[in-house]
């Protein structure tokens, strides 16, 4: 290809955009000198669109890190992805809400099985081919404390780090 159309946006593996190119790391660019280009994205990516537009922000950080692109549409039972919009999150904090119903119950056993007060009772490994039954108490619950901090983790799919660049000139593409 001997230009590329202006907007075009293309994964580049080398550490420099190439001619034609410019990075999409959300930069502002003056409409007055790239008016080509802003007559094609406008202020989708933002921008005043009075003496500037965006272009796209692909790069890795932010509140987004680790953005992927995805293409716009929608699909059975899902909601439309428009053409410049951000979605998703780096990272998740879980809520008991959101885990399957689940209990964590501790048993006391007494090590000759003859007593059904949880003093004296130990917990830890039962002996092999050791059946529950008597002599076994469920624990009160406050033996068993919560655990974490409410703190979110990251949310990421695999990925392999590349360069999206977008061309600022070139063919201007025509409608179909």
């Amino acid at each position: 290809m001997s230009e590329p159309y202006i907007a075009q946006v293309q994964i580049w593996g080398c550490l420099f955009a190439p001619r034609m190119f410019s990075y999409t790391d959300g930069q502002l660019l003056p409409i007055a000198s790239n008016t080509a280009l802003f007559s094609l994205i406008g202020i989708m990516y933002g921008g005043d669109g009075r003496y500037n537009f965006a272009l796209p922000n692909l790069e890795y950080g932010g509140d987004y890190p680790g953005r992927t692109v995805m293409g716009n549409g929608s699909g059975p039972g899902l909601t439309t992805r428009d053409v410049s919009k951000v979605l998703g999150t780096g990272s998740v904090t879980l809520t008991a809400s959101q885990m399957p119903q689940h209990n964590h119950t501790a048993i006391g056993h007494d090590s000759n099985n003859e007593n059904d007060s949880p003093t004296g009772k130990f917990v830890g490994f039962l002996p092999t081919g050791y059946q529950s039954g008597e002599g076994d108490n469920t624990m009160a619950d406050q033996s068993i404390s919560y655990t974490g901090a409410g703190q979110s983790h990251n949310n990421w799919q695999p990925y392999l780090t590349l360069n999206y660049t977008i061309a600022v000139a070139g063919v201007y593409p025509a409608r179909n």
